[in-house]
């Protein structure tokens, strides 16, 4: 290893008779040269189980954003419990450097929805909050939109995109009081004649 002949050293360990823990030393160190030296990940991989350390070999894949491998080892060496436990622990630090796509990735992967879709509410990324509600949690998206208009009209005061949510939720009485409420009434009557008719107008509303 010192001499950094890393085939031969493979080698002479796999046939060496040594105690676990020592073994485990040298596993570790071939297995860090593979994945961080020279990207070898099957190798890395290998000696990372050898150690008897398939958790890092996990890590491994994550920083190469292998997911497949990732998730493929880790249903090979971990209970569906530690798995969950696993990927929620590194979305997190995902969050929390804000790569939330990275994210993203590892709570799907094993359907923390709830999760995933809070995330996006704490960063107000609405759109990607959307996206994951009707994909996953349909039943969720009227209230959801009807959430998201009150919010842009009482704490952000951005009206027009509460409109566009209210309208998505089919309350448009709702988004009628909150331009009567504003007093925008110039505004409403002429530039919005023709879309409050129109809605109010059409089925199911």
């Amino acid at each position: 290893l010192l001499a950094q002949q890393w085939l031969k050293a493979g080698d002479i360990l796999k046939s060496a008779q040594l105690p676990f823990q020592t073994a485990c030393n040298y596993y570790t160190k071939l297995a860090k040269h593979y994945s961080e030296d020279v990207k070898q990940y099957e190798e890395a991989q290998y000696y990372y189980i050898k150690a008897k350390q398939p958790i890092k070999a996990i890590y491994m894949y994550f920083q190469a954003q292998l997911w497949t491998l990732a998730y493929k080892l880790a249903k090979n060496s971990l209970n569906d419990e530690s798995i969950k436990e696993l990927y929620i622990s590194q979305a997190v630090k995902y969050t929390d450097h804000q790569q939330y796509h990275l994210a993203e990735k590892l709570y799907i992967q094993v359907k923390a929805y709830d999760q995933v879709i809070e995330m996006y509410q704490l960063v107000e990324c609405h759109e990607d909050m959307l996206r994951l509600i009707k994909q996953y949690q349909p039943e969720k998206l009227i209230h959801t939109y009807y959430t998201l208009a009150q919010h842009y009209q009482s704490i952000s005061k951005n009206y027009k995109q509460a409109e566009v949510y209210y309208i998505e939720a089919k309350h448009i009485q709702q988004c009628i009081n909150m331009y009567i409420h504003l007093k925008w009434f110039n505004w409403f009557y002429s530039e919005r004649y023709f879309f409050v008719i129109f809605y109010k107008n059409k089925k199911n509303y």
